[in-house]
């Protein structure tokens, strides 16, 4: 289990820096994505409103790798808001597939991650029920 704990501390802190980012400078985080241009234009409002929805996955997956004992449910309401956007970005794909960095950054950057966190979302409740909790 401590691999699944590692990766959701990875999570936890991927999504805590991107949600920080998007907080604290909503102009230059969307500056710095890749193809991010073609999802519309710059909105100062909303950029930082998903920057926390991101801080707010960090502490649940943060929480779930720091204490397991704590309970899945932290994991799984840390990887629940990932997941649903990594599936309004697959999606997408089916309307227009970006190209060059911007598909490695949809990719590697929402679809890997919301996946990864699904995944160790699921073997944690898992664990958890197997156990009796």
């Amino acid at each position: 289990m401590i691999i699944w704990r590692a990766l959701a501390g990875i999570l936890a802190a991927f999504h805590g820096l991107n949600g920080l980012k998007m907080v604290l400078d909503p102009a230059g985080w969307y500056a710095s994505v890749p193809g991010i241009e073609h999802t519309g234009p710059f909105n100062g409002h909303f950029v930082p409103d998903i920057g926390f929805a991101f801080l707010t996955a960090a502490v649940g997956l943060g929480v779930w790798a720091l204490r397991p004992q704590a309970g899945a449910a932290w994991v799984i309401m840390g990887a629940l808001w990932p997941a649903l956007h990594g599936i309004f970005h697959i999606v997408g794909l089916g309307h227009h597939v970006p190209e060059g960095l911007a598909l490695f950054t949809d990719l590697a950057g929402v679809i890997a991650t919301s996946l990864l966190g699904a995944l160790i979302a699921f073997i944690a409740f898992r664990q958890e029920r197997s156990a009796g909790c």
